[in-house]
């Protein structure tokens, strides 16, 4: 008995003038590493525009040929699709289908750029599965819990052989298990704008809601924790040759540190210059990650990188110019280390 993560995703938008043109092209994001068993698929995507046109809707179908996939480092990919003819007044609609071998169900935003007339959100998850929920921001929506009765059909396939003769048998077998239907449900959600003043991270505030699997049970299986202590939490990432390994690399950057720091005496200085030194240096590939993703040596090289990049080649400078410096996983920015730096 197997299960995938199975998302659908269904969207209209209206676009009244040309601030709206952008939301014609639409970028969906996948996880995609090199060994395709364990890859997120991307499928069924149908897309249309429609116009008002001497009085009767013109309805335009997105090509197949105007889909474009891009693999944007060896753990993420897009496919990139562009409304056909947008202009004031046009209607896009969407969707599509992702399929993922991992049960990790992505953030449910309440609030975007743009007011949202009516948004319906729905997860059903069965029994097996445990996840623990947190709202973020200051929009929430109180769901409608439904418990649903459901049941899974399988087929097992025995071969027997023996010297004289051989045979297949198959046995049928269902289980019977119950479901979790959850739904969110709004109307007239107001806007957020990204650039709001006075403020680092609008994420911090839009109003969402976050999945975490805490634990699975399959039948006639023990369970499996896994949200765990913070101190198994670190270890597991320290071991890791993507995080522990890169943090301990230093000798690509002496040089330039040394030329940094060569007149900083205080920590607050020192701190300041690497910290400016780094954000000036690397410019962020547009990828979270707790791991890296091209390495800091090659990120440093290259000028790019992800947030795991960027933020080990902080640590690492930080620790080097001899400030207490410790990385810290923010479970509320998922996916993100931020560095923490004693005795500034």
């Amino acid at each position: 008995m197997s299960f995938s993560l199975v998302s659908k995703i269904h969207e209209i938008i209206k676009i009244y003038n040309s601030d709206g043109f952008d939301y014609a092209t639409h970028i969906i994001d996948y996880y995609s590493p090199n060994n395709r068993s364990k890859s997120e698929e991307v499928r069924n995507i149908k897309a249309y525009s429609y116009n008002l046109i001497d009085g009767k809707v013109k309805k335009e179908k997105l090509s197949s040929n105007n889909i474009f996939i891009d693999h944007k480092n060896k753990y993420w990919a897009t496919k990139t699709f562009t409304m056909p003819n947008i202009k004031a007044g046009t209607t896009i609609e969407y969707s599509y289908t992702i399929s993922s071998p991992y049960f990790d169900i992505r953030d449910l935003k309440f609030q975007y750029e743009i007011p949202i007339k009516q948004l319906v959100y729905s997860t059903e998850i069965p029994e097996y599965f445990n996840y623990s929920k947190q709202n973020t921001g200051y929009y929430y929506i109180t769901p409608t819990i439904k418990k649903l009765s459901k049941s899974i059909r399988f087929t097992n396939k025995y071969r027997n052989t023996s010297e004289l003769v051989s045979s297949t048998t198959y046995n049928d077998q269902q289980i019977d298990h119950i479901s979790e239907l959850t739904t969110y449900i709004s109307k007239d959600i107001p806007a957020l704008k990204d650039n709001e003043p006075y403020i680092s991270n609008i994420d911090n505030y839009r109003g969402a809601i976050k999945y975490e699997l805490s634990s699975t049970k399959f039948p006639d299986s023990p369970a499996d924790n896994y949200s765990t202590n913070w101190e198994s939490v670190c270890k597991t990432i320290y071991s890791s040759p993507d995080f522990g390994t890169e943090l301990g690399y230093s000798n690509y950057f002496k040089n330039d540190l040394e030329n940094l720091l060569k007149d900083k005496t205080s920590n607050f200085e020192k701190t300041a210059s690497i910290f400016n030194f780094v954000k000036a240096k690397i410019k962020w590939n547009g990828y979270p990650g707790m791991y890296t993703d091209r390495g800091v040596r090659k990120a440093y090289k290259e000028g790019t990188g992800n947030i795991a990049d960027i933020n080990l080649m902080l640590v690492s400078m930080l620790r080097e110019a001899g400030l207490l410096t410790r990385p810290i996983y923010n479970d509320i920015m998922r996916h993100i280390v931020y560095p923490y730096a004693e005795s500034i």
